[in-house]
């Protein structure tokens, strides 16, 4: 079985089944996926490359038995080398989960869907090319604009685990505000 969030497996993230951001390519990501049990082979298809900043970029899709929603994720690959990996991480991950297994982040990142009228936010750990994402089905809140930090709810579930190669938490550069991580908070401060 693949291995999920957190679990003990042949690589420390953000490898993750041998697959490792920076150094990784579109075929071993492939080979890998393939070799995987409980990945339903079906599900696997690379996208077709496309230029973004000087760079040709492709992702390749995979879902894990038993098909949902919750069990699916892709690679996103820079000049055919892996830039990061993302998947929902199995069961009720919350940021509590997530910093107590992985200690204080370093970073909270915001970041407004231009598609959407949702926020997400993102716990981020650079030493170890981590991010941990979550929606807050509105928009951002006002207090995303002083440079003070933001403290986040503890209860906000993990939505996508992101392990990336180094310096590559924001691939695609979208302009995410980024705060100092402050710890969490409760009620009128915490965005949940």
């Amino acid at each position: 079985n693949p291995a999920p969030f957190f679990s003990e497996q042949s690589c420390a993230p953000p490898c993750w089944e041998t697959l490792t951001p920076g150094t990784s390519t579109t075929d071993d990501v492939l080979h890998v996926l393939s070799d995987l049990p409980d990945v339903v082979p079906a599900s696997v298809s690379a996208t077709t490359p496309y230029m973004h900043g000087g760079h040709q970029v492709s992702t390749v899709n995979w879902c894990l038995n038993p098909p949902s929603p919750q069990t699916c994720g892709y690679t996103v690959l820079f000049d055919d080398t892996l830039v990061g990996i993302a998947f929902s991480p199995e069961g009720n991950t919350t940021f509590a989960s997530a910093v107590q297994e992985l200690g204080p982040p370093d970073h909270v990142a915001f970041e407004q869907a231009m598609w959407q009228a949702i926020c997400s936010v993102s716990l981020e750990w650079d030493d170890i090319a981590i991010s941990a994402t979550a929606s807050l089905r509105n928009s951002c809140p006002s207090g995303v604009a002083p440079a003070t930090g933001l403290a986040v709810s503890p209860l906000l579930r993990v939505e996508t685990l992101y392990y990336a190669a180094p310096d590559a938490l924001h691939p695609f550069d979208t302009g995410p505000v980024i705060r100092p991580w402050t710890g969490f908070a409760e009620g009128p401060r915490a965005y949940s």
